[in-house]
């Protein structure tokens, strides 16, 4: 029995001693790391950093690095990394060198410790470039075609090491004949050619730390223009729109805006715009009539000039007839090399005579005064009488869109008088307008009123869905339940809810203001400077949105934003 237990606790012994020679010598864990040098190439003189990540290591110190011939340590330094994997340990060394000697340099090996194990590397091989650069500094060039034509704009750039692009700096007078602008880098361009010839981008010296250099002059024959592009300069991929007022029908003497518009890429600043024909029953019309101003709302872009130009004429026709605008045929050198005529669909216009005594022989207001001058109607139209006489005189003294404003502020006044709406729909077609905005929801008073009716009533048909008979021996005895009471009277508080949102956004929008606008454009800025716009009707109406000196903001019915000036703007 004691020979059976001496031989148990010897197999024991034999295995732990197994369990501890396996702990002992079994294999490291995998530790991966990274090696860098910033710079890459570091100049003779110049501190530079071997930085290492490891992962898989921690409490990690530096055992020992061999340094080669030229190279000595400043410092160095250990710090956890972040942004590992979860329950990844790592961390990221640093040692700070400087290069004596330029050429090839080697570090033989760097070790280090931590508490996982030792990690090894080397060689590493530094390539350090001579302090002066004779002969080792990298090359730049010009990156430009070799040929172009006149007016045209092409990109311009200095091409050298990936890694110079973002410190480079250059500077150097444009060439004669050549014009250029940044774009968006130091080191890129847009250029156009202004004259014929031969021109030469200079030899210019590139600041860039470890990476400056110099890059040599490049030639550029800058060829005439082709003769079928006299009249408009234009090379590029380009697309012509022509836009006009929204209404069809024109005023005698009242300007009117149109907008000959480039958009696309190209030479955008060289280019010309011809501007349209303006033909008042198959005659054109007289240059007095017309004014223009042209809009180059455009940045420069690798290709070229990105954008729009825009040629904005107003046009007064000096009588009434029939008025065709056309764009002229417009020729583009594409990119292919062939020539491309461009064009846009004609406008057409009715110009009518303005009368101060209604337009035509059509007085908007008279329906109105029959419709008043009736019995049944007298009471109703007392609360809007004063507007609209206040509108009537307006309209006589040729103010429209102040007379369109009050006859709207009447029609919000009195919202149930269906007479007011129709005369406000028909000043807005008179004047060629939209038909104006006006209140979608009840008067705020109307749906609380509602509201707190049908909540009363449902609260009565819950109680009598469960009323209670009177008692009998001490005790109240329930009659039995009345489900339709209590299912109608569901219904209808969910209706006096319903009546509440409404009531909510009836006043939202009660408290909103309108406004009837008085110009042909919305600017995208509060400034006389602003440039473009979106083209208006005389007459359309906007939600105001806001106000700034001078300008007030709308939202217009179809979506659009834009600043006003402030006079040009009729409340209601």
């Amino acid at each position: 029995m004691m020979m059976r237990i001496y031989a148990l606790g010897a197999r024991r012994r034999t295995a732990l001693v197994a369990l501890f020679l396996a702990a002992v010598f079994a294999p490291a864990a995998e530790i991966a790391y990274r090696l860098s040098v910033e710079p890459e190439h570091p100049r003779q003189g110049e501190a530079f950093e071997i930085v290492i990540e490891a992962e898989g290591l921690s409490h990690v110190e530096l055992e020992g690095c061999s340094l080669g011939e030229g190279l000595s340590l400043e410092a160095s330094s250990v710090r956890p990394r972040v942004g590992l994997a979860a329950a990844r340990l790592g961390v990221e060394i640093r040692l700070r060198l400087v290069a004596a000697l330029p050429g090839a340099r080697t570090i033989a090996s760097i070790a280090v410790r931590g508490a996982e194990g030792r990690l090894v590397l080397g060689p590493v091989s530094i390539e350090v470039l001579d302090a002066q650069g004779a002969g080792t500094l990298p090359a730049w060039r010009w990156e430009a075609p070799s040929s172009c034509y006149r007016y045209e704009a092409f990109a311009v750039r200095l091409e050298g090491p990936s890694e110079a692009n973002v410190i480079a700096r250059v500077g150097f007078p444009a060439p004669s004949g050549l014009a250029l602008e940044r774009a968006g880098s130091a080191l890129a361009w847009v250029c156009t050619a202004l004259d014929d010839g031969e021109f030469s981008l200079p030899e210019v010296e590139v600041e860039a730390g470890a990476f400056s250099g110099r890059a040599f002059p490049h030639s550029i024959a800058v060829k005439p223009l082709p003769a079928a592009l006299a009249t408009t300069r234009a090379i590029g991929e380009f697309r012509l729109s022509l836009e006009g007022p929204r209404s069809a029908v024109l005023r005698v003497g009242e300007r009117a805006s149109f907008r000959l518009i480039l958009k696309g890429r190209g030479n955008h600043p060289a280019l010309i715009l011809p501007p349209p024909r303006y033909m008042l029953d198959d005659r054109p019309l007289e240059s007095e009539a017309l004014a223009c101003s042209r809009i180059d709302a455009v940045l420069p872009g690798p290709g070229g000039y990105e954008g729009e130009t825009v040629l904005e004429v107003q046009v007064s026709p000096p009588r009434a007839g029939t008025l065709r605008v056309e764009a002229p045929p417009f020729p583009v050198l594409g990119a292919a090399g062939r020539i491309e005529w461009l064009s846009a669909p004609p406008l057409t216009f009715e110009v009518r005579v303005l009368a101060h005594e209604g337009l035509g022989d059509a007085d908007p207001f008279a329906a109105w005064h029959e419709t008043a001058a009736a019995p049944t109607a007298s009471r109703r139209a007392a609360p809007a009488e004063a507007g609209i006489r206040d509108a009537e005189a307006a309209w006589r003294r040729g103010e429209r869109g102040k007379a369109l404003a009050l006859v709207c502020a009447a029609a919000r006044t009195s919202p149930f008088d269906a007479r007011l709406r129709t005369l406000a729909s028909s000043l807005a077609a008179e004047i060629g307008a939209p038909t104006p905005l006006a209140d979608r929801y009840p008067p705020p008073v109307l749906a609380l009123g509602a509201a707190a009716a049908a909540a009363s009533l449902a609260a009565v048909l819950i109680v009598a869905g469960r009323a209670f008979l009177p008692l009998r021996g001490g005790k109240a005895q329930r009659q039995g339940r009345r489900p339709a009471f209590e299912a109608l009277g569901g219904l209808l508080l969910a209706a006096a809810l319903a009546l509440l949102a409404l009531a909510a956004l009836a006043s939202r929008e009660h408290k909103a203001t309108y406004a009837v606008v008085w110009t042909d454009r919305a600017l995208s800025i509060p400034s006389p400077k602003a440039e473009g716009g979106t083209p208006l009707v005389r007459g359309e109406t906007g939600r105001v949105i806001g106000h700034s000196e001078g300008y007030v903001a709308l939202r217009f019915p179809d979506g659009t934003l834009g600043w006003v000036p402030e006079e040009t703007v009729y409340l209601y």
